[in-house]
């Protein structure tokens, strides 16, 4: 299994910060780098990196922003890395690594200084696109080029034990939502790296997963064969359904996913379609409130207008290039595009947060959650 790495983008006029890690000091001994440390098992790469940056050279960091997933490969130590890749804000003054520590050299590199350095050739690459605009590659606006599974397993860690509902939500095991799924067709929509789907599937269901990223797929058949466990993974949109026949599942889910989803019309027909008369269709999202709040100020303010659903923000901020797109519904809106589709709208639930250890980043922090929600789920069900 590949290594999970952390890695800090500090930029300052034109130019970008990178170590030379010490000949004793692997991954990449020897090499030149942007500032990276392994991800700990107990541990999310946002913590990891202000770890590192903190014991290394003496930098308390800001507000990280992902930026990219990288894969590289040590060749020498015959040793595979996913590098998770945040901006960070460039400190004042000079920047001191230290003494015996991982890096024997530190230096404010230009592109034309890159090229002509030892460099991972895939980090390299990504730099010199990053920092010549005319070298950039197109943007990547799909779901399925966005959304990287090495990333978001690193930074969620999700479990398979219980089907969760997102960031420090109750699960399952909590809601009771889905009821007994012991030998009922159960359909993810979204599934990412499976968990759900292999969680229902070791409680008996005939489960399914259908995601657009062929990495994240890969990744879920790979943890279902470790898991040892039966679920089935698909490969298409998410307002696609067409590998299932009409009425064929009992319960269609999604953890996180539909707020991605542009054409949300056509992907509510598509799950009613595959529904048998009964079936029921549970979904969770970001609370269309975190979306309205800044944390700007004493203690939050109220940044745009709760009833513009015309706003879209990017995945953690992500700016170049663009991550996953998520697209802002009030609740009312989620509630009258099911209505319109065809379905009966049981309960809305807004929990308040668990004690959990998941996803601990500041896009969720935990005194904003007991305060306010972050998620909302709904559950829904086809007319018998």
């Amino acid at each position: 299994m590949p290594v999970i790495l952390s890695s800090a983008l500090i930029e300052r006029e034109g130019r970008v910060l990178l170590a030379r890690r010490d000949p004793e000091r692997p991954p990449f001994a020897r090499h030149w780098l942007l500032p990276s440390t392994v991800v700990r098992r107990e541990e999310s790469a946002e913590e990891a990196l202000a770890r590192h940056l903190q014991h290394e050279l003496d930098l308390s960091m800001g507000e990280p922003i992902f930026a990219e997933t990288i894969y590289l490969e040590d060749l020498p130590a015959r040793e595979r890395y996913v590098t998770n890749v945040f901006r960070i804000a460039p400190p004042p003054g000079e920047l001191r690594f230290r003494a015996h520590g991982d890096y024997d050299d530190l230096r404010w590199l230009s592109p034309r200084e890159l090229a002509e350095l030892s460099i991972p050739g895939p980090m390299r690459e990504w730099l010199l696109a990053l920092l010549e605009p005319q070298a950039q590659p197109p943007p990547r606006s799909d779901l399925q080029a966005a959304r990287n599974a090495a990333a978001v397993q690193a930074g969620h860690r999700l479990s398979t034990d219980a089907v969760h509902y997102g960031p420090r939500m109750p699960t399952e095991d909590d809601l009771h939502l889905l009821g007994d799924v012991r030998g009922k067709r159960v359909l993810e929509i979204g599934c990412g790296g499976g968990q759900n789907s292999i969680a229902l599937a070791r409680r008996g269901a005939i489960a399914a997963g259908t995601d657009p990223s062929d990495q994240q797929l890969a990744h879920a058949r790979e943890l279902a064969a470790r898991e040892g466990v039966q679920a089935r993974f698909y490969q298409s949109s998410l307002d696609d359904l067409s590998d299932f026949a009409d009425g064929g599942q009992d319960v269609v889910l999604s953890t996180y996913a539909l707020g991605y989803v542009e054409d949300i019309d056509r992907c509510l027909h598509e799950v009613f379609r595959v529904l048998k008369p009964g079936g029921i269709f549970v979904f969770s999202s970001d609370h269309p409130i975190m979306s309205v709040l800044s944390q700007e100020g004493p203690p939050w303010v109220v940044r745009r207008s709760y009833w513009d659903a015309s706003q879209q923000r990017q995945q953690q901020g992500i700016e170049r290039p663009p991550g996953m797109m998520a697209h802002y519904r009030p609740l009312g809106d989620w509630f009258q595009r099911l209505v319109e589709a065809g379905f009966l709208v049981e309960r809305l639930l807004e929990p308040p947060p668990a004690e959990r250890k998941d996803l601990p980043t500041s896009d969720y922090p935990l005194d904003k959650l007991k305060m306010i929600p972050a998620t909302v789920i709904f559950k829904a069900r086809k007319p018998a």
